[in-house]
């Protein structure tokens, strides 16, 4: 049994441990989680991207008119060194339209209407390695990163197919700004809200990178104004996952 007189001074030494304990515990928390500068962000980035052989991402497009705005369901899968497939799908119509691009040769085909389109040369042999589409950059490991040329996949007005999943990172990966905002969670993800330039001249980019992979979880593009004109939400990222090239070939 304590005696009384010590009684307080046991209070004392349990009140100050207990609010050590809580000091503690937050600026441990506060070191894990530190916002990484932008050149750090930078590196990240890179580190992650650099190990990918191939992916296979699901997303949610919207674009916002000025009356009116269009959802689209994408899927698209990509292999080194130049293999790319778009599954591109209207909610509004059910439009399908698929992308393919294997070697030096693409084709963009209609499933409902039973047609398949080609581009690029004719007499290049479409399993051989090749240069992604004319006006296509990469990123590092040749991963897509700039919008294809007219006709090439963004049939109709519809999303940019090459913008999909990484080719979203082209701001973070090359030499522009990036400008770090603050830590946020979408969905059940915690994520870093970051933004760059995008083509156009006075375009941004917001990104909210997946701080366990810096990894893209929603991603949008932004007029001069500061208007949303795209939203895209991914809700599947498959890493390295061993695609078959028989995926990349024309049905």
């Amino acid at each position: 049994m304590i005696p009384g007189s010590a009684l307080p001074t046991t209070r004392a030494f349990r009140f100050a441990a207990s609010v050590l304990i809580i000091i503690l515990f937050a600026v441990f928390t506060a070191s894990c989680g530190r916002t990484p500068s932008p050149d750090r962000l930078r590196r990240l980035v890179r580190d992650s991207v650099s190990g990918i052989k191939d992916y296979r991402a699901a997303a949610s497009v919207t674009r916002y008119g000025v009356h009116s705005s269009q959802t689209y369901q994408l899927r698209q899968l990509f292999k080194q060194p130049d293999r790319l497939r778009i599954e591109v799908e209207s909610v509004q119509t059910n439009r399908q339209q698929i992308f393919l691009w294997r070697g030096g040769r693409g084709w963009v085909a209609e499933p409902r209407l039973n047609q398949l389109f080609t581009f690029g040369s004719p007499g290049e042999d479409p399993a051989a390695p090749g240069s992604m589409p004319p006006g296509v950059g990469s990123l590092p490991g040749g991963i897509p990163a700039e919008p294809l040329p007219a006709g090439a996949g963004s049939v109709s007005g519809d999303p940019d197919p090459a913008l999909v999943f990484l080719g979203a990172l082209a701001g973070i990966l090359g030499e522009g700004e990036i400008k770090v905002i603050a830590p946020e969670t979408v969905g059940i993800t915690r994520a870093l809200l970051v933004e760059v330039p995008a083509p156009g001249g006075g375009f941004t980019a917001r990104l909210w990178l997946n701080e366990k992979g810096w990894l893209p979880v929603q991603v949008e593009m932004l007029d001069p104004k500061g208007r949303v004109l795209e939203r895209t939400v991914y809700s599947e990222l498959d890493l390295n996952v061993g695609l078959d090239d028989s995926l990349f070939q024309p049905e």
